[in-house]
C-alpha cells in the first residue's frame, strides 16, 4: 500500500498519547485504524483480524503448537511477569533495604546516586530489555531516598539503555542488525548478490565508532549529571521534588510496593537477600545466552562470541528469571526471610503491577508488525524523503529519516531492516562501482550503516510506544507520559549534533580522509555542538524560571 493513509495509524497514535497520556488505548486505536484503512472499513473483518494479531503477537498460536523454541515475543511477556515477582520478593524479604542501607554509606549526595545508575547500566549493556528493567527497579528505591524525580531516573535508565546495546559488539542487537546486513549485500563474498565483500564481525566493529547518536546519547547524560544543568520539563520536576518532596512534579505519587514490610524483616535484612536474586538473575541469564546459543562448551558447535550473537536471548530472559526465581524462593524460605504463606501474595502482587505493561507491549507489537509488514509505512517514508542525493549527505540524510520512522513504527530493528536494504544498494549505485566492492573500496558504507543504527535508537527514545520506553518508565515507577515528553527535549539536541558529526565525517571521508581520523573528527565535533545546545538550553530554561 503506498498511500499517505499509511501515516494515519502512527500519527493517531502519537496524537492521543499526548492528549489522553492513555498510551494503551492510543496504540489500541492506531491498531484499529490501521486495520480500517487494510479492510475497508468492514468492522466484521477488522474486529476478527484484530483479535487473531493480537493472538499471533502474544504467541499464543506457538504455544499451542508447540513451537517452544522459536518464541520470543511471549518469552518476553513471561520474564516481565517473573522478574517483576523476583522484584516484590527481594522487597519482602527486606533485600531491598539492605541494599539501600548498603549504598547509602557511599553515596552521599543525589549526583552520586544518579552516577551509581549510569554506572549500574553497564552492567546490563548485553541486552537493553535487561537493561532497562533491572536498572530501574534497582535504583528506584535508592534515588528516592536522594529525592530524585522520577522521570530522571526513567531518563538515566532509558537513555543508557539502546545507546550501550549498539556499541557492545556481542549483544542482542548486533545478531539482528548482522542478518539485516547480510540480507541487504553485506557479506562473505560466497554470499550470491554480495554488494560489500567483507567479514560481519570485523565490518560492524568497524562501524561502532561511526554510531555517533548512541556515544553523543551517553555523553550527554553523564552531562546532565555532572553539570546539573537541567532544562525544560526535567527541570520542573527536580525543583518540584526538591522543594516539595513529591517526585512526580505534583501529581500523584506511583509507588510499586503496595504493602509495608514487616518491621521485623527489615531488621533482620542482609545484603545477601539482595546480591543472591540480583546476581544469580544476570549469571543465569548469562549462561542461558550461551546455551541457546549452542556454545560448544554447553555441547553446542558454536564458539563463545558466534553463541552470543545467535543466541535467543528472549528465551535465556526467562528461563534464567525462572531458575533464578525458584533459587531465590528456596533460599530466602530456608533463612526464614519469607513464609509459605506470603508466595501466593507475592506473586499475585508481582504479576498485577506488571500485567498493564505486558498488554501495552503485547498491542505495540502488533502496531509495529502491521506498520512493517502490511501498511509499509516505512517504505512509504522512504520513497518520500529519499531522493537523488550527493554521496557526502547520505549518511545525516539516513540518519534523519531511520530516526523519524523508527519513531512513528516504534520499532528500531524494523528501521534498520527497511533502511539497510535502501543504503547499501543506493550508495553502491550512486558510487558507480562494480561489485562486489570492499570496504576499503566504499568507506562511506561505514557512516552509512553507522546513521541507520543510529536513527534507529532514536526511535527508542522518542517513540511514546517504544517497549524499551515503557519497561524504563515502569521499572522507574515514573509517568510513561512524563518521560516520553521529557525523552523528546533532551534527545533533540543530542540528534542535531549527531547530525553535524555524521555531515562533517561523511565529507572528510569524501574528501579522502582515512576512516579513523573521519570518526574522531565527526565526534569531537558532535561534542562541541552538544556542550553549546546543553549549555544554551539550561541557562534560558533557568532564565526563565528566575
Amino acid at each position: 500500500m503506498h498511500s499517505w493513509l499509511v501515516l494515519l495509524p502512527p500519527l493517531i497514535v502519537i496524537v492521543l498519547a499526548t492528549i489522553t497520556r492513555k498510551i494503551s488505548w492510543s496504540i489500541l486505536a492506531g491498531i484499529v485504524a490501521g486495520l480500517l484503512i487494510l479492510h475497508d472499513c468492514s468492522l466484521p473483518i477488522v474486529t476478527q483480524d484484530l483479535l487473531m494479531r493480537l493472538w499471533r503477537a502474544a504467541e499464543i498460536d506457538k504455544l499451542c503448537a508447540g513451537d517452544f523454541l522459536s518464541m520470543s515475543y511471549l518469552y518476553i511477556c513471561l520474564f516481565l511477569l517473573t522478574l517483576t515477582i523476583i522484584i516484590t520478593m527481594i522487597s519482602y524479604s527486606g533485600g531491598a533495604h539492605a541494599y539501600g542501607n548498603f549504598v547509602m554509606k557511599y553515596l552521599k549526595r543525589p549526583e552520586q546516586a544518579e552516577k551509581a545508575s549510569l554506572l549500574l547500566s553497564l552492567c546490563f549493556c548485553i541486552d537493553d530489555y535487561f537493561s532497562s528493567l533491572t536498572t530501574g527497579s534497582v535504583m528506584q528505591p535508592v534515588t528516592d531516598r536522594f529525592k530524585i524525580a522520577r522521570v530522571k531516573l526513567a531518563l538515566l535508565v532509558n537513555g543508557m539503555a539502546a545507546p550501550l546495546v549498539v556499541i557492545f559488539p556481542i549483544s542482542s542487537w548486533v545478531a539482528e542488525i548482522m542478518m539485516q546486513l547480510r540480507q541487504s549485500g553485506v557479506g562473505p563474498a560466497t554470499d550470491p548478490g554480495t554488494l560489500v565483500q567483507t567479514d560481519l564481525l570485523p565490518f560492524y566493529v568497524s562501524v561502532i565508532p561511526f554510531i555517533f547518536y548512541a556515544f553523543l546519547a551517553i555523553a550527554a547524560l553523564w552531562l546532565l549529571v555532572l553539570t546539573r544543568n537541567s532544562f525544560g520539563l526535567l527541570l520542573k520536576h527536580e525543583d518540584v521534588a526538591a522543594k516539595t518532596g513529591n517526585l512526580f512534579a505534583g501529581k500523584m505519587p506511583l509507588s510499586r510496593r503496595l504493602v509495608d514490610v514487616d518491621p521485623d524483616v527489615i531488621a533482620r535484612a542482609a545484603l545477601i537477600d539482595f546480591i543472591l536474586p540480583i546476581g544469580m538473575l544476570f549469571v543465569t541469564v548469562f549462561l542461558g545466552i550461551l546455551y541457546f546459543g549452542g556454545w560448544e562448551g554447553f555441547g553446542g558447535q558454536h564458539t563463545f562470541i558466534f553463541a552470543l550473537q545467535k543466541s535467543n536471548v528472549a528465551a535465556a530472559l526467562f528461563a534464567g528469571s525462572c531458575i533464578t526465581l525458584f533459587v531465590s524462593v528456596s533460599f530466602l524460605l530456608a533463612r526464614m526471610k519469607l513464609r509459605l504463606k506470603q508466595i501466593p501474595r507475592i506473586f499475585g502482587e508481582g504479576i498485577s503491577v506488571m500485567l498493564p505493561s505486558v498488554i501495552t507491549l503485547v498491542l505495540i507489537w502488533t502496531l509495529s508488525a502491521m506498520l512493517k509488514g502490511d501498511l509499509g509505512t516505512g517504505k512509504y517514508l522512504a520513497t518520500l524523503l529519499v531522493g537523488s542525493v550527493k554521496l557526502a549527505y547520505l549518511p545525516a540524510v539516513f540518519f534523519l529519516i531511520t530516526a523519524l520512522t523508527a519513531t512513528t513504527m516504534g520499532s528500531a530493528w524494523g528501521a534498520i531492516g527497511i533502511y539497510v536494504a535502501l543504503a547499501v544498494p543506493m550508495l553502491v549505485s550512486l558510487s558507480g562501482v562494480a561489485t562486489p566492492v570492499t570496504v576499503a573500496q566504499l568507506p562511506l558504507v561505514l557512516p552509512l550503516i553507522g546513521a541507520i543504527i543510529s536513527g534507529a535508537v532514536i526511535g527508542n527514545h522518542l517513540s511514546p510506544i517504544s517497549d524499551t520506553m515503557l519497561m524504563s518508565s515502569t521499572s522507574s515507577g515514573a509517568y510513561h507520559s512524563d518521560l516520553v515528553r521529557v525523552q523528546f527535549w533532551f534527545a533533540m539536541p543530542v540528534i542535531a549534533a549527531s547530525t553535524i558529526s555524521f555531515l562533517v565525517s561523511a565529507f572528510m571521508i569524501s574528501g579522502g580522509m582515512g576512516t579513523g581520523y573521519a570518526a574522531l573528527a565527526g565526534l569531537l565535533s558532535g561534542v562541541m555542538c552538544l556542550l553549546a545546545v546543553l549549555k544554551a538550553l539550561s541557562y534560558w530554561s533557568r532564565r526563565k524560571r528566575a
